[in-house]
This record gives structure tokens, C-alpha cells and sequence, in this order.
């Protein structure tokens, strides 16, 4: 069992004690096309490490035409290059794929069966563009990833599942069934190995997944099959629902995801954690989210207190809780014969459209609502040591999964940073004592004006120790009660 300490002062990271503070080093404000109140098309930000910062931008014309803006800036915000490319159509959805060291930077526009693929360099600023169409039209992408001149990804079209590979010299796309039986076998989770130019593919062979048998296997970047297809060895009681490798070397490899126990409900019950060594399963076992010993923590009190019941309701009558969440899954750490497994838990959130019952309205999704990150250290054969939670509850919700926690192990100790949206945040165990930093909340979003919202704010690690807080207010003016503006602002933030 863990011991908990709360720290408000000082806090171990990087084998230096740090002030509990934050500081705003620099900010960037772009007024935006005045639209009054209405939603518009916002800028979107990634980070490129060494390389700086990239903004992308819609600008639609009101004679006609769409232009996509790119904008590169350097640490301190001073533009390195901007460029604005045509497109073809106005409405689209955008893909963004970057290299492992942000070199690279690839955005996919989408429309109906057309797209547009962006590459830029981050290095030279060198970019072309490529127009191109898909085999079939209304493909819905998820899980894109790059592996050697590929994209590489999801593609579902009339609710089957495909694989897809696009050519990033060519721009030629090619979908492709997964390996399987079932002709509509779906594919739960695609993992590149960078390292062999390979990619591992996760199939269901069934339309429910809990009463088919779940295969993965190894393919290049053409698509051709390089290992025959596994059986994953799973209980019958329960079904795995995503999977994340951590590789140790070409032929072992550790597994981990998230399971349940319904036949046709993927709502999670908990976690499982598997070795392979020579294409061969060696264990495979499963924690469940009402066994850890904080894991509800992050709720209210009253709600705490209601999911701690029920769950122990279960498991008198021999059954697992479950709870609609996913865990991003960190690298497993392997050190002081001990893995260490640390993952990130969101859930899909919606919000309701409408406000008259006798109009149609409906529950769109609007991001990834973070919850709180789950610690596990295992020995080597897969059992349990201890475990804690750590409570997130981020203010912003990201449309995409993403990393929001810096995880490093150093002496035995694991360190973890997290900006929360309203404060950075830093946690620790060392020992069996899980410690926990408040560094300081974050600067005002702007001090004139009455802010009415701030739409898709983020916050995200960028280099070093800085950290990038953005997001597009919607402004009234102080002075001029009907001028209503918007601000696309970013602060680089040091601890």
C-alpha cells in the first residue's frame, strides 16, 4: 500500500529541487475575421521541439476559394516561414502526422473522396502538395501513424473496417483488407516498429469482438504480411479492447491495454498486461480498475463513494465493475527487475446541441475528457507490486488522444509532469511514497477585455523545461458594448 505526501513547495524533478512556480516568458495574440458570436474555424497548434511552433489556419473567401495557412515560428515566437496553399474544397477534416523528431510535418485534408496531403520540413521549410482521391468515398480515418514513406492508418468505409496506406511521395492512397476471416472483421489497434519498418495490426475476426477470437500480425509499409497471424491467448470471460507495445528488442516484445467483460459493451473493466518472446505469449494477466488501490479518487465525494459501492457489490457476486474509459499507455519501463506501467485514462465526452425540446437537437462529441493517470509496477512475470492514481481532470479537452504527461525514471524514482490547464502539476514515487507539486496555476488568459469563452484551449509540453498554453477567445470589448473579436494567443511558460 502506498504512502501519499502532498507537496506544496518543493519538488524533486530531474534530480534538482524546483521552485513551485510558473512564469509567463513570452505570448502571441492574432486577432481573428470578426464573426460576431458564431463559431469559426479556429487555428490549431503542434509543437516541433528544436523546430519551434507550427500554426495552421482556414482562411475561407467570401467570393469563393479556401486557403490553408501554415506559419512557422522559432522559441521566440518570431516567424521563420509562412506559407498559404489553396485547396479545392472548403469543408474538410485535417489529419496531422508528424516524424519522431518533428522534422517532418504531414497534414491530410479530407473531402468526401478527395484529399489534399501537405508535407513541410521543419528543418529547410521546403513543402508540396499532392491532390489525390480515395478508393472509396466517405472513408472515416482513425490511427494514423508513419512508418517509412507511409501513412499508415484506419480507413472504415459502410461500417467495415479497412487498412490504409498513403504514398508520401506520390500521394496515392490504397486500402486493404486486415488479415482475417470474417468479412467484417474489424481492426482494433495498428502499432508501428520503427525500427524494422514494420507496423503490428490487431484484428477481431467477428462483428463482436467478444465472441471472436482476436490475431495480430506483422506488416511492412506495402502491406505484406511478414509473420503469420497470432492468436492472442485470453480468457473466454473476457475480451481485450485496444493494445500499445513497448518493444524490447526484434523478437520480445510487452503488451498492455484495456479489457472487458460484456459481451457487446467495450466499456473497460480494467487493465491487462502481456509478455511475448519469439512471436510466443509467455503470460498474460489483468488488474481491475475497482481492485487499485485509489482509482476513484478523481471523482466527487458522493460520486466516489457510489462507484466504490457498486463495485464492491460485484464483487461479492464474483463480477468486475466497469467504467466507459480508455487509458493512453506511456512506454513500459523496465528497471530494477520490475516493469513500471503508466497510463493516462479519458473518456469520450459529448455535449447536447439545442435548447428548444420541440427543435431537433442532438449529443455531438467535443473532445477527450483526461481523467487521472494510473501507476503499476509488475514484476517480471506479470503480478502486481503496488499500484497508485494520480487525479488529472484537465480543463481542455483535445479532439485527439495525446500524451499530456511527461514520464521519466531516474534512481528509482518515477517522476511525472502534468499541466492540467489551469496549473502544472508534478508527481513522483519513490519507495512506495507517491508525492504530489503544485508548481503554480497559469497566467490570466488576458487581462482587458471580458472573455465570453475560450474555444479548444490546450496545453502541452514543448522543450525543455516550457510548456505551451493556447486556445481562440471570444472577446467583448470593454470600451464598445457590440464589438464582439476573436484572439488566437499562445504563452510559453517556464517552471
Amino acid at each position: 500500500m502506498y504512502r501519499i505526501c502532498l507537496l506544496f513547495a518543493l519538488f524533486l524533478f530531474n534530480g534538482q529541487f524546483v521552485s513551485a512556480q510558473l512564469n509567463e516568458v513570452l505570448r502571441k495574440e492574432i486577432e481573428q475575421p470578426n464573426y460576431g458570436l458564431k463559431l469559426v474555424p479556429f487555428p490549431t497548434l503542434k509543437t516541433l521541439g528544436k523546430f519551434g511552433l507550427l500554426v495552421a489556419e482556414t482562411r475561407v473567401h467570401e467570393g469563393g476559394g479556401c486557403h490553408y495557412d501554415i506559419t512557422q515560428y522559432d522559441k521566440g515566437f518570431q516567424i521563420i516561414k509562412s506559407v498559404s496553399i489553396e485547396l479545392p474544397f472548403k469543408n474538410f477534416e485535417t489529419f496531422t502526422v508528424l516524424s519522431d523528431d518533428s522534422s517532418k510535418v504531414y497534414i491530410l485534408l479530407t473531402h468526401y473522396k478527395k484529399y489534399v496531403l501537405i508535407s513541410y520540413s521543419s528543418e529547410d521549410q521546403r513543402y508540396y502538395k499532392l491532390e489525390s482521391s480515395f478508393p472509396a468515398a466517405f472513408p472515416i480515418l482513425s490511427d494514423l501513424q508513419l512508418i517509412n514513406g507511409q501513412i499508415i492508418g484506419i480507413a472504415n468505409v459502410r461500417s467495415q473496417d479497412n487498412l490504409l496506406f498513403l504514398d508520401l511521395n506520390t500521394g496515392i492512397s490504397k486500402f486493404q483488407k486486415p488479415p482475417g476471416s470474417h468479412p467484417k472483421r474489424k481492426i482494433a489497434s495498428i502499432v508501428p516498429d520503427q525500427t524494422q519498418n514494420r507496423f503490428a495490426v490487431f484484428v477481431h475476426d467477428g462483428i463482436n469482438v467478444k465472441l471472436s477470437d482476436s490475431y495480430f500480425t506483422f506488416l511492412n509499409e506495402k502491406g505484406e504480411q511478414l509473420t503469420e497471424s497470432m492468436l492472442l491467448d485470453e480468457p473466454k470471460d473476457r475480451v481485450l479492447i485496444d493494445y500499445s507495445i513497448t518493444w524490447i528488442d526484434s523478437q520480445k516484445f510487452l503488451l498492455a491495454g484495456t479489457y472487458a467483460t460484456s459481451a457487446w459493451d467495450e466499456s473497460a473493466s480494467g487493465m491487462y498486461f502481456a509478455e511475448f518472446n519469439d512471436y510466443k505469449q509467455q503470460f498474460i494477466s489483468f488488474y481491475s480498475f475497482s481492485e487499485l488501490e485509489n482509482y476513484y479518487d478523481y471523482l466527487p465525494e458522493k460520486k466516489q463513494e457510489r462507484k466504490e459501492r457498486k463495485a464492491e457489490q460485484k464483487r461479492e457476486k464474483g463480477k468486475e465493475d466497469f467504467v466507459e474509459t480508455r487509458i493512453a499507455f506511456h512506454p513500459v519501463i523496465t528497471a530494477d527487475k520490475q516493469y513500471i506501467l503508466v497510463g493516462e485514462a479519458y473518456v469520450a465526452s459529448t455535449s447536447h446541441l439545442g435548447t428548444d425540446p420541440s427543435a431537433q437537437s442532438a449529443n455531438v462529441f467535443d473532445g477527450y475528457q483526461y481523467t487521472h493517470a494510473i501507476v503499476l509496477y509488475l514484476d517480471f512475470n506479470g503480478q502486481k507490486l503496488y499500484d497508485h492514481c494520480f487525479s488529472m481532470n484537465l480543463t481542455y479537452k483535445p479532439f485527439e488522444v495525446i500524451y499530456n504527461l511527461r514520464v521519466d525514471y531516474d534512481d528509482n524514482t518515477l517522476k511525472m509532469l502534468c499541466c492540467d490547464g489551469s496549473a502544472l502539476k508534478g508527481m513522483s514515487i519513490e519507495d512506495g511514497v507517491a508525492s504530489e507539486v503544485v508548481y503554480g496555476e497559469l497566467p490570466p488568459q488576458k487581462e482587458e477585455g471580458t472573455i465570453l469563452w475560450n474555444q479548444r484551449p490546450g496545453c502541452t509540453y514543448w522543450y525543455e523545461n516550457y510548456y505551451i498554453v493556447y486556445g481562440t477567445l471570444h472577446m467583448k470589448d470593454a470600451e464598445a458594448d457590440k464589438k464582439y473579436y476573436q484572439i488566437f494567443y499562445f504563452s510559453k511558460l517556464a517552471y
